[in-house]
């Protein structure tokens, strides 16, 4: 026979639902950047959606949409149940963790993202192409660098407006 039905928290607002969410993901020791690899989203998403339940009008605070929020359930091993709210009451509920206790987190595995990768890919070749250089070539490479700047220079230099200088009316 199924056991009666366990609630981890019974919410009645939008804020409700990003505390209980919060609670789980403390409970699972989850930290905020592992849930947002677990769920897709972006990193930092999870931290923006939180705030918003603590702090709505804060400038970075995002909301949960229909994708986020059900791949946030997902990864929190969570389904929304709604139910009357007469039988509400009689839901066994479940002690949630106090978040003013500290929590262990499990750290995030390093993430390399492809913007990172190409960058160290780039270092690598310019310390390459710096030792195979001569100092002539380098002392020619400065010199060109040197003149494509001047030139640059000059070019901004036509385009903006020039400034006259104020002449002044003594006498009149």
């Amino acid at each position: 026979m199924n056991s009666p039905l366990q609630a981890l928290a019974v919410v009645d607002d939008f804020t409700d639902l990003i505390l209980a969410m919060k609670a789980r993901r403390h409970a699972l020791k989850i930290s905020q950047l592992q849930l947002d690899d677990l769920t897709g989203l972006p990193d930092g998403y999870t931290g923006k959606v939180e705030l918003s339940a603590t702090n709505p009008g804060a400038k970075n605070a995002r909301s949960l949409g229909r994708v986020s929020m059900a791949e946030m359930l997902r990864a929190l091993n969570l389904k929304l149940v709604l139910v009357d709210d007469g039988s509400a009451d009689h839901l066994r509920r479940v002690p949630a963790p106090r978040l003013s206790e500290p929590q262990t987190m499990i750290a995030p595995p390093p993430v390399r993202d492809a913007r990172s990768l190409m960058a160290e890919r780039a270092r690598k070749a310019g310390k390459a192409s710096w030792k195979a250089k001569t100092p002539e070539e380098w002392k020619e490479f400065s010199r060109r660098g040197g003149i494509a700047r001047w030139e640059k220079h000059r070019e901004a230099m036509k385009k903006a407006p020039r400034k006259r200088a104020k002449t002044t009316t003594e006498g009149k």
